[in-house]
């Protein structure tokens, strides 16, 4: 009998969590990205690099996830984690060129606040993100971004996201030059359903 009891009692106190979490969403989602970095060293100087203008172009792939819990006002705030490996066959940084000849990688997270348009079929969102970057898996960069973007709800649970652009700095550690960057992104959403 006071096994039940206790089942009841923790029940009852587990119902207002449930209830702040209602209107929560998670969601994952793959991109495919371009990202240009500006202002990157040339370290095989005198020789001239790959890219000679100071500016490193690449394109690749991510992907991530959010969760969504706090409502304020017309915002959903969460998190959203998210990695990237982007890929070049040049370089700012070195005389190198060829197949996949440069590699940049990143791992970045932070707070992300979304806002339902249209009835839930658009969703704009924008985010700040901290966190590393490492070029041509030597130089290492203390990243920042401030991105936003739109997912368009193709179904209840799937959202196309059409784009997402993306501004931000990869600050130099241990004597590398720092740079700023810029990147576009597309790419599917797969989410929970969220109480409205």
């Amino acid at each position: 009998m006071k096994l039940k009891f206790l089942h009841l009692v923790l029940a009852a106190a587990a119902l207002p969590l449930v209830t702040v979490h209602a209107n929560a969403q998670l969601g994952i989602y793959g991109t495919i990205n371009v990202e240009r970095a500006a202002g990157v060293a040339c370290k095989d100087a005198p020789l001239p690099c790959s890219y000679n203008d100071g500016v490193d172009r690449a394109i690749g792939g991510g992907g991530g996830a959010y969760y969504q819990w706090k409502q304020m006002g017309p915002a959903l705030l969460g998190v959203d984690v998210r990695g990237d490996i982007y890929k070049s066959n040049k370089s700012a940084s070195y005389v190198l060129s060829g197949q996949n000849a440069f590699r940049m990688d990143s791992a970045l997270g932070g707070v992300r606040a979304s806002f339902s348009a249209d009835k839930g079929f658009l969703t704009p969102y924008g985010e700040v993100l901290f966190g590393w970057n490492r070029r041509d898996r030597i130089d290492n960069f203390f990243a920042y971004r401030v991105v936003g973007g739109l997912d368009i709800n193709l179904l209840p649970i799937m959202a196309v996201r059409l784009p997402e652009v993306g501004i931000g700095q990869n600050i130099g550690m241990g004597g590398v030059k720092s740079n700023t960057v810029e990147s576009v992104s597309v790419g599917i959403v797969f989410h929970t359903q969220r109480n409205r």
